[in-house]
């Protein structure tokens, strides 16, 4: 993966995060994912302003800077093989998508899931099944059930994906076999 431009930044920053100032009071701009901000700092009612979060920002909060320049350098490079479909692309309709994913897996994870409380940024899907990119970094495949209600452990299963591998096709995956 080359580095990130100034420009890739703030490209990937405006599709993954909006911009609360002062959202836990510290004063500092915090990245939101999922109506959650990515330091893990609970926000509050501030209405959200239109400029995107930038880790560049002197007034970022550290925490949200770190884990967004970690999505910022596994995101782009991510390599994706057989029918995934990528939904990296910044256009309404990958967008949509996206925002239909996330909050079908927000709805399935229980509390002690091991994808709770943690930023999630959904990069792929091939029919019930996504690639997500966790705020540590790490890259891991989810089979969504489609409930729309929290599931029980183990589901909705999950499929860890090595760093710098290519995902495989979600069928070469074992999900909940």
């Amino acid at each position: 993966m080359g580095a990130m431009t100034d420009d890739d930044v703030a490209a990937l920053a405006a599709e993954i995060a909006l911009t609360y100032p002062g959202a836990t009071g510290g004063g500092g701009l915090h990245a939101l994912n999922r109506d959650r901000t990515l330091c893990g700092q609970g926000g509050d009612a501030l209405e959200k302003e239109d400029q995107p979060f930038s880790p560049l920002a002197p007034n970022a909060c550290g925490t949200c800077a770190a884990t967004f320049e970690t999505f910022a350098a596994v995101v782009p490079g991510l390599e994706l093989a057989g029918s995934w479909k990528d939904l990296r692309p910044r256009s309404g309709y990958h967008n949509q998508l996206k925002q239909q994913f996330a909050m079908e897996l927000e709805a399935e994870v229980a509390p002690d899931h091991l994808l709770a409380a943690t930023a999630l940024f959904i990069v792929a899907n091939a029919e019930d099944d996504v690639v997500v990119v966790r705020a540590d970094g790490g890259v891991a495949v989810v089979r969504l059930t489609w409930s729309r209600e929290i599931e029980a452990a183990p589901k909705p299963f999950v499929a860890h994906i090595e760093p710098d591998a290519t995902v495989a096709a979600a069928a070469d995956l074992a999900l909940g076999a």
